[in-house]
């Protein structure tokens, strides 16, 4: 998804989207990936959402009680339970989107190539919302 953002200039943010074109391209050479992407986009944004995060190992184990209530335009008031994850996992694919907050020096650098120890690297910023 990433790739296809950055390298290839896709600039779709909306989950859903990003997630075709990805099914499209088929980089990992899945059977099924109409399926398969999806399933691991899911799943991904579930365990998000209950507690996973890049600076520690994930366990699989949820950190969260209860769910997420959205208020819609005509005022009818939604409650997604955490506990019923495959229309939460839905629910969230169809309504996060990708950010790519500023990439200045003052805000991390990130963007910038830089070498250590002989090999290349850059940093990446992005984060998923909802919408």
């Amino acid at each position: 998804m990433l790739y296809n953002y950055f390298f290839l200039g896709f600039s779709e943010v909306d989950l859903n989207k990003v997630v075709e074109r990805v099914i499209q391209d088929n980089p990992a050479g899945l059977k099924r990936p109409e399926i398969k992407y999806p399933y691991m986009v899911k799943n991904f944004l579930y365990a998000a959402y209950c507690g996973m995060t890049a600076s520690t190992l994930w366990d699989g184990k949820s950190n969260v009680n209860g769910g997420f209530i959205t208020v819609c335009n005509n005022g009818d008031v939604l409650a997604h339970y955490a506990l019923e994850s495959d229309a939460f996992k839905t629910y969230l694919y169809n309504n996060c989107y990708l950010e790519f907050p500023s990439t200045s020096p003052n805000h991390g650098n990130y963007g910038v190539v830089y070498k250590e120890f002989s090999r290349y690297y850059f940093r990446l910023n992005f984060q998923i919302r909802y919408k």
